[in-house]
C-alpha cells in the first residue's frame, strides 16, 4: 500500500467534505462501552479454575490484594498485553510501561529506582521469564541495599509474542522454536540463591493478601518465666546443638521437665482467659480450640481445664508426633480439611514451651 503523508490525509478529508460526507466525531452517537466484566474479551477466563491458572485469573486475584497506592511496572512482551487488558489501575495507583524504546528487561530493574524514590509506597514489577533473564542479576543489588520491591515473574518458557507471531507471518507456518527455553528457567531458585524470599503460585486462590477485618488475629496474651530453663534441651547427644550430628530434644532435668508440663497445663487458663477478656469474651464463646501437641494428653487436659468444653478441636500427635512450632499450623490445616474448622469460627490457640514461655492468641478464622 502506498504511504501517504500528513498533507495527503488532509486532502482526503477535504474531498470527503466536498462530497458531503459527514464530518466531526461520532462518539456522541456511539453506543456506550460495556462496563463491569462485560468489557473484557474473555470474562470466563477471569473466573477459570484451571491449573495452572490463567493469566486473567491471577490478575483478578492480584487486583483484590494490591494496596491502593501501589506503583506497578510492566515489562515488554506477552505479559504486557494481559497487564494492559486485565489489571485494574485505580485512582491512586501508578502504572509504568516504557513504550518509547520498549526494551525488554527494563521492568525488572526500573522498580528498584522507583522504590528508592518513593519510600513507603509498595512497588511491584510484573515481568515475563524471558524479560527477567535480560537483567535478573539486579535483584542482588536490591537485596544488598535492602530495597523493597516485589517481582512477579510469569513463566511460559519462551519469548511468547515472538513465538506466536512467527506462526502468523512465516510462509512455512513454522514457529521459531529457537526462542523457547529447552530447560525451565527456575526463577524462584535464582532469587533464593541471592538471599530473597520466593514463592511459587500455580492454583487459583493461592495469591492472597492481608485478612480483612473482622477476620484475623484479634487478641493475644504472653508470659515468660525463666525458672524452667534446664527442663528440656535440644542438643547433639554428648555435645551442643551446633555440633555435627542429629540433635534431639531430651530432659536435662527430669524433675523440672515434669513440673514444666504440669505448669503449662495449669497456666493455659491464665493466658486464654486473659486474651478473651480483652475482647469482652468468655471461654464458652470459643468455637474451635487449637493446642500445642506436646503430648498425647495435652490438648484434652488443657481444653477441659480452661473451660472450652463446647469448642471443636483436633489432635495431630497420634499420627505426627510433636512438631514444635509447626504443631498449631498443622492442627488448623488438618481441622479445616476435615470440616472441623469453619469460616467465621472464633479460635483460641494455646502453646507453651521450655524456659518457660506460654502464650494464647484469639482469631476469627477465614479470609
Amino acid at each position: 500500500m502506498r504511504r501517504r503523508s500528513w498533507p495527503g490525509w488532509w486532502d482526503d478529508l477535504r474531498r470527503r467534505r466536498d462530497r458531503g460526507a459527514p464530518g466531526g466525531s461520532v462518539w456522541g452517537s456511539a453506543a456506550p462501552p460495556p462496563s463491569g466484566e462485560d468489557r473484557y474479551d474473555h470474562p470466563e477466563l477471569r473466573r477459570s479454575t484451571a491449573v495452572p491458572q490463567t493469566p486473567q485469573r491471577w490478575r483478578v486475584e492480584l487486583d483484590a490484594v494490591l494496596p491502593d497506592d501501589a506503583i506497578l511496572f510492566s515489562d515488554i512482551g506477552g505479559h504486557m498485553l494481559f497487564n494492559l487488558h486485565d489489571l485494574e489501575i485505580r485512582a491512586r495507583r501508578r502504572f509504568v510501561l516504557n513504550l518509547g524504546f520498549g526494551s525488554m528487561g527494563h521492568g525488572t530493574i526500573a522498580p528498584i529506582g522507583a522504590a528508592l524514590a518513593n519510600p513507603g509506597r509498595p512497588v511491584i514489577a510484573i515481568v515475563g521469564d524471558a524479560c527477567f533473564t535480560m537483567n535478573g542479576m539486579d535483584l542482588l543489588t536490591a537485596r544488598e541495599y535492602e530495597v523493597p520491591v516485589l517481582w512477579i515473574v510469569e513463566k511460559n518458557g519462551m519469548h511468547g509474542v515472538t513465538w506466536h507471531a512467527s506462526d502468523k507471518v512465516s510462509d512455512r507456518r513454522r514457529k521459531l522454536e529457537c526462542i523457547r527455553y529447552r530447560r525451565p528457567v527456575e526463577v524462584a531458585a535464582i532469587a533464593r540463591a541471592m538471599g530473597l524470599a520466593a514463592f511459587e503460585v500455580e492454583r487459583p486462590g493461592e495469591l492472597v493478601g492481608p485478612v480483612p477485618p473482622p477476620r484475623g488475629l484479634l487478641s493475644q496474651s504472653h508470659r515468660v518465666d525463666g525458672s524452667q530453663h534446664r527442663a528440656l534441651v535440644t542438643t547433639v547427644p554428648g555435645g551442643s546443638w551446633w555440633d555435627d550430628g542429629k540433635p534431639v530434644t531430651w530432659p536435662l532435668d527430669r524433675k523440672k521437665a515434669r513440673h514444666m508440663f504440669l505448669m503449662l497445663a495449669d497456666r493455659g487458663k491464665d493466658v486464654v482467659v486473659d486474651a478473651l477478656a480483652r475482647l469482652e469474651l468468655r471461654p464458652e464463646d470459643v468455637q474451635f480450640y487449637a493446642a500445642h501437641q506436646a503430648t498425647i494428653w495435652f490438648r484434652r487436659v488443657t481444653q477441659q481445664h480452661i473451660g472450652l468444653t463446647g469448642a471443636r478441636s483436633a489432635d495431630t500427635f497420634p499420627w505426627a508426633g510433636t512438631l514444635s512450632a509447626a504443631n498449631i499450623p498443622l492442627v488448623l490445616a488438618t481441622a479445616e480439611a476435615e470440616g472441623l474448622l469453619l469460616d467465621g469460627d472464633l479460635v483460641a490457640m494455646y502453646s507453651g514451651g521450655t524456659g518457660m514461655t506460654w502464650s494464647a492468641s484469639i482469631l476469627r478464622w477465614g479470609r
